[in-house]
């Protein structure tokens, strides 16, 4: 077996994936308690930030966390609002939770060239650079 798809398949590995995936639930969850007034719009956008410093930490590999944890809250988000069919809801919560990694994928490739090091957040020099 290929040693990066043994990577992603250790025990460890999975326990970080969970870990991720129901950090962001909860953070969307509590985001969506701010929200404004009567519509969907979120005051605050936890998920995106939070998935964005878990792949400046650990790297793209978090991704099926970010991309579980993304559509759990968004099918959850959609489902209980709306009186959408329920395809429609399906497909929103995986293109949203898409995006959702897209965000954090580019924000970490971006802040790496910028920075020139892959490893930003593991050393205080790094750090505060």
């Amino acid at each position: 077996m290929d040693k990066t798809i043994h990577r992603y398949l250790e025990p460890k590995s999975f326990l970080k994936y969970g870990i991720v995936a129901v950090v962001i639930i909860g953070l969307g969850l509590l985001g969506h308690l701010l929200t404004l007034g009567v519509s969907n719009v979120d005051a605050l956008l936890t998920p995106a930030g939070f998935a964005f410093g878990v792949t400046l930490l650990y790297g793209r590999k978090v991704w099926p966390g970010i991309v579980l944890g993304a559509f759990v809250y968004y099918y959850y988000y959609y489902y209980t609002g709306t009186l959408v069919e329920h395809s429609q809801i399906y497909l929103t919560s995986l293109v949203k939770a898409g995006v959702l990694l897209l965000q954090a994928l580019f924000g970490s490739f971006v802040l790496e060239k910028i920075m020139q090091t892959n490893r930003l957040l593991v050393s205080t020099r790094n750090v505060f650079r």
